[in-house]
């Protein structure tokens, strides 16, 4: 028979800023979104997603 073993209480945590991820957070968290989104704004790929009409 397989002993039980309880689940950690703790909620999953960003690595990179400690903040709480799902279920307490969307993923990824808040600030890993803005730096990403600040990081593509700067070399200039903000618009990624968007393509363009030819």
């Amino acid at each position: 028979m397989r002993e039980w073993i309880e689940p950690p209480d703790v909620l999953p945590t960003c690595p990179i800023h400690g903040c709480a991820m799902y279920p307490a957070r969307p993923i990824p968290c808040p600030e890993c979104e803005a730096e990403s989104e600040d990081h593509y704004a700067d070399i200039g790929d903000a618009d990624i997603w968007i393509l363009e009409d030819e």
